[in-house]
């Protein structure tokens, strides 16, 4: 088993009342703030166009998959299916958390499209989407 070195976000978990979230569901970002205490994780397109830079290699199949598989969609729908796939990567990374602590923490928070704000039926629709991905997305 691997020996941690207690980082200042361990010992802070650790010695004080406090949750941390990592700002991103990148895979390697999320795991070592795992490591490290994190009980939760966010994203938001912004996020989501970081980490597709980050592990292009990883993702740069999937674009290639989904214009394959759905050559009527736009570069906006493939983007927000990626943000989807990348989110449930990050939500089964926290799962450990999300049961260890009886779905009290260990949760991803997924935004909604802020292009939707005027309309509340569809933003509701896709957070409800979102949810059905995996337990631990809210």
């Amino acid at each position: 088993m691997k020996t941690l070195i207690a980082s200042p976000l361990l010992r802070t978990v650790n010695d004080y009342p406090t949750d941390y979230w990592n700002d991103s569901c990148a895979v390697e970002e999320l795991r070592y703030a795992i490591e490290n205490g994190a009980t939760g994780a966010t994203s938001n397109p912004t996020i989501a166009g970081e980490v597709m830079k980050k592990e292009w290699a990883t993702w740069q199949p999937r674009v290639l998959e989904n214009r394959g598989e759905h050559p009527t969609w736009s570069e906006f729908e493939i983007a927000w299916r990626l943000y989807e796939e990348m989110a449930v990567r990050g939500a089964e990374q926290l799962f450990p958390v999300f049961v260890r602590e009886g779905g009290r923490k260990g949760r991803l928070s997924i935004q909604t499209d802020p292009m939707l704000h005027r309309d509340s039926a569809r933003m509701l629709e896709q957070g409800r989407r979102f949810h059905s991905l995996a337990p631990n997305i809210r």
